[in-house]
């Protein structure tokens, strides 16, 4: 099985890229003057994703609602309701309803975008995001005169903007302004409820949308890696740092296959219809595997995926300054993959240890052909990636493999099961 069916990222970007840009690009920042294609885009966002995620915590960094804008709003509302001048309260009233309307908007956009990426776990404390209005002071208000008897024009035409229709003649400002009030807080909080309603919990695995919310984390976990490769490739001349990169690809190759994520990975996408498939599984069993095996299969498999660009003379993709040996790219033989057959079906889950059943179905389904599993390896690491030239030494990692006996294999696997 040639490695590009399994480590070919791009095809994926290619074709589910306008869906992806649709919902998170004008969230990354970009300058956006004339109307641009979606090929400019990708290419934007390509060229400057690498800066944009350097952490782990992608998700929040798209959330356009902040709990320091909550903290202001909060702020904003007990200094509305703590005056007592009411020609004080219509130029409060509106900055306080204008600050409300930015919160609201944003929280309508998060809502859409939690839809789509559903996160692992709530990304703020939603519960202290609520406002209730303070409850009000009966001290006199000063110059708490009629509406109709108003007389600046800038302070009608505050009223006029966030008034609630029909326009309330006849109320004194003190009363009008808090109602006013009163009712755009009742908007935000229902803003609130609607971004709770979408929020992660034990048992919402975005039913329908597992395939949107995995391309999220494909597309956000794109150059992840780059800072690391640009700098092993700073640490070595050119061609011992190209040498050295292809040791690393081996190793990756060898460590992605072996993890469940991994594994499962590569017996899905050589099929059609193989990445709805490895989606609906990742959505529905991330009980299965932790944050951090997460970031590791998205991390290693944007790496693997590097590297092989690198690798295959396409440095210039990431704006890395690469020297390749004119004999480098004339010699190479792409790595070929050996897997359990796709059509092998998949063993049945360990009852009596149902916290390691991702564990239990990636071993047991290779319970039956251990030595096919250890020659597999062996293939791998036999059959690396040559762009060097023909007749130079290079290490051979297969000498260095340190891998277990086909009965030492089967005895852990036992123990597991037991």
């Amino acid at each position: 099985m040639n490695k590009s069916k399994i480590f070919n990222v791009s095809s994926i970007h290619q074709k589910y890229w306008k869906e992806f840009c649709d919902v998170c690009y004008s969230r990354f920042g970009f300058e956006e003057g004339e109307k641009r294609t979606y090929e400019q885009k990708y290419e934007t966002f390509c060229r400057c994703k690498g800066y944009l995620t350097e952490d782990k915590n992608y998700e929040l960094s798209l959330i356009k609602t902040k709990e320091e804008d909550i903290t202001k709003l909060r702020q904003q509302v007990e200094l509305f309701y703590d005056l007592r001048d009411a020609r004080d309260m219509i130029p409060s009233l509106y900055a306080l309803v204008s600050m409300i309307d930015t919160v609201v908007d944003n929280i309508k956009s998060d809502i859409e975008l939690v839809r789509y990426m559903c996160p692992r776990k709530p990304l703020m404390n939603y519960k202290n995001m609520h406002i209730m209005p303070p409850r009000e002071k009966r001290e006199d208000i000063v110059n708490d005169e009629n509406i109709n008897n108003l007389s600046n024009q800038l302070h009608l035409q505050i009223l006029r903007k966030v008034d609630i229709p029909p326009y309330a003649n006849g109320f004194k400002i003190s009363t009008h302004t808090r109602d006013c009030a009163r009712w755009n807080l009742t908007l935000y909080e229902a803003a609130i409820f609607d971004l709770e309603s979408v929020l992660p919990t034990d048992k919402a695995y975005s039913k329908g949308s597992e395939l949107q919310a995995f391309l999220y984390r494909l597309f956000m976990s794109f150059q992840d890696s780059l800072t690391e490769v640009k700098e092993r490739l700073e640490e070595f001349p050119s061609p011992l740092n190209l040498e050295e990169l292809r040791d690393e690809y081996k190793r990756l190759v060898i460590e992605f296959l072996k993890t469940p994520l991994g594994e499962r990975w590569a017996k899905c996408i050589i099929h059609a219809g193989g990445l709805n498939h490895f989606a609906h599984y990742f959505m529905h069993h991330r009980k299965d595997f932790s944050e951090e095996d997460e970031h590791w299969f998205f991390y290693t498999l944007d790496k693997i995926c590097l590297i092989d660009d690198v690798l295959h003379g396409k440095a210039e993709k990431y704006w890395l300054e690469v020297k390749y040996p004119e004999c480098w790219l004339n010699n190479r033989k792409d790595v070929q993959i050996t897997i359990p057959s796709p059509d092998q079906p998949l063993s049945k889950i360990s009852n009596k240890h149902p916290e390691t059943m991702s564990i239990v179905d990636a071993i047991q389904q290779q319970t039956a052909a251990i030595d096919r599993q250890t020659e597999t390896i062996r293939e791998v690491a036999s059959e690396p990636t040559h762009y060097h030239a023909e007749g130079s030494n290079y290490y051979d990692m297969s000498k260095q493999l340190n891998i277990e006996s086909s009965e030492k294999a089967k005895v852990n696997i036992g123990k597991l099961l037991e």
